[in-house]
């Protein structure tokens, strides 16, 4: 239930930006950390254009006095008669398997333009003859569908010039979790107006995680209910997943306690100990002993001496232990 509600918070300009851009047919594209609630803006958005939800006061009138553009009430007003049409594409799939499912969509629509290449099976499934791309664009031409693409880092190369082609005639809104610096996808976010999500502010983050406690999670008294607020909101860092998925976990225990909290807090900061200055001074002291049983006069030392100077470099450079991830074993 957590998971799943849909209580809008923050990004109260990025959703107006994104409803407008789809209003003028702005290809757009969200960038931002997994989780991070691109997803969830854009289905905001939707909703607003189809008209099932009014969120932020997101009107005609109100677009059109705010951004001082007339064209966006009557579009706005068109789309809730159900003159725009979304086409969801899973990138994650094959070229052909995305194809068919695009092809099945338009056809449901009745907007599918060569029904000679469409066969209906006797059990109503539908057999596609030809799935390549100007069947599709063919289809779609002068009809106000919007495709949207998340996770747009995980299209091929033949998936991208797909997109591309697809572009004159939809608008496109796609997510990325980072911008990708391959020459082919550089060309291809060229076409996007770009919105970046960050982590929600404090005070956003707060409201959010208030609204969640007192909503899903009523079992618990007041004292338990603050500490488990702090707690979510040192370990979010403004990341509404996080802050969801932390709640879901707490309202699955049958009993949360601030006791056990912190106990599991002194168990993360105090079960493991640094074990790289032990490694560090054991490679030393076996080369001093032997660098004494050798004798400083012998050539060996020196071999010695430049053998423990290149694995103590490589036990800094590669392992790097001491700063970031360091050997351990548990008390």
């Amino acid at each position: 239930m957590i998971l799943s509600d849909q209580k809008f918070f923050g990004r109260k300009q990025e959703l107006k930006k994104l409803v407008v851009n789809i209003l003028l047919g702005k290809h757009t594209l969200i960038i931002g950390k997994r989780g991070i609630g691109k997803t969830t803006l854009i289905e905001h958005a939707i909703s607003i254009i189809k008209g099932s939800t009014h969120r932020i006061d997101i009107s005609p009138t109100a677009l059109a006095e705010e951004f001082k553009d007339i064209r966006l009430a009557h579009k706005l007003k068109s789309a809730w008669k159900g003159e725009i049409k979304l086409i969801k594409v899973n990138l994650n799939k094959t070229k052909s398997t995305i194809f068919n499912e695009i092809i099945e969509s338009l056809y449901a629509e009745n907007d599918l333009v060569t029904d000679e290449l469409i066969r209906i099976n006797s059990d109503g499934t539908i057999s596609i003859q030809v799935k390549n791309a100007p069947i599709i664009i063919k289809s779609i031409t002068g009809k106000n569908y919007i495709f949207l693409f998340d996770d747009l880092d995980l299209a091929t190369g033949q998936m991208i010039e797909f997109i591309i082609d697809l572009m004159p005639h939809a608008t496109i809104i796609a997510t990325t979790s980072e911008l990708k610096h391959e020459k082919k996808f550089k060309h291809l976010y060229s076409f996007f107006e770009k919105i970046q999500l960050k982590e929600l502010e404090k005070e956003t983050t707060e409201k959010l995680t208030n609204y969640l406690i007192e909503t899903y999670i009523t079992e618990i008294d007041t004292k338990t209910k603050e500490f488990l607020k702090n707690e979510i909101l040192r370990i979010s860092k403004g990341n509404p997943t996080i802050i969801k998925s932390a709640l879901q976990q707490a309202k699955s225990q049958k009993l949360i306690r601030d006791e056990d909290i912190k106990k599991l807090r002194t168990l993360e900061e105090s079960e493991y100990i640094n074990l790289g200055p032990f490694f560090a001074l054991l490679l030393g002291s076996v080369t001093v002993i032997k660098i004494l049983q050798i004798g400083l006069e012998n050539r060996e030392t020196y071999i010695l001496l430049s053998i423990f100077s290149f694995l103590s470099y490589l036990t800094i450079r590669i392992f790097r232990y001491f700063f970031l991830f360091r050997p351990q074993r548990k008390k």
